[in-house]
């Protein structure tokens, strides 16, 4: 999750309504609009003292000329996990549960036959 809020975090210094993604090409990757599936890896050195954070986007994004339709403005007021998800409280027991039509939108796919795809 951090290696993910440090690429996100790369917000600050993107431009809105520029199609330029100097300096933050990690975060227009991550929202890029068209791609469809990601895979996330990790690893770590030897001595276990440095670990490498790496993300295969499919298709691929942060073509220059497609920034504008592809890295959409960021909404007016920032939605917190629960909202954005829309979990809702039980009258029962309190607890949070996901809607059904949520849990159809995401899908699991293994890097490797992602990869074998391109």
């Amino acid at each position: 999750r951090d290696a993910s809020n440090a690429w996100y975090s790369e917000i600050k210094d993107f431009k809105f309504g520029v199609q330029s993604i100097q300096q933050c090409g990690h975060f227009t990757q991550l929202v890029w609009k068209a791609t469809k599936l990601v895979g996330f890896g990790m690893a770590y050195s030897s001595d276990k003292h440095t670990v490498c954070m790496v993300a295969q986007y499919y298709p691929q994004g942060n073509w220059g000329n497609k920034v504008l339709e592809n890295v959409p403005a960021p909404l007016p007021a920032a939605k917190t996990a629960d909202q954005d998800l829309n979990l809702d409280k039980t009258p029962q027991s309190g607890e949070k549960r996901r809607p059904e039509a949520l849990r159809s939108r995401f899908k699991t796919v293994e890097l490797q036959s992602l990869m074998d795809e391109t």
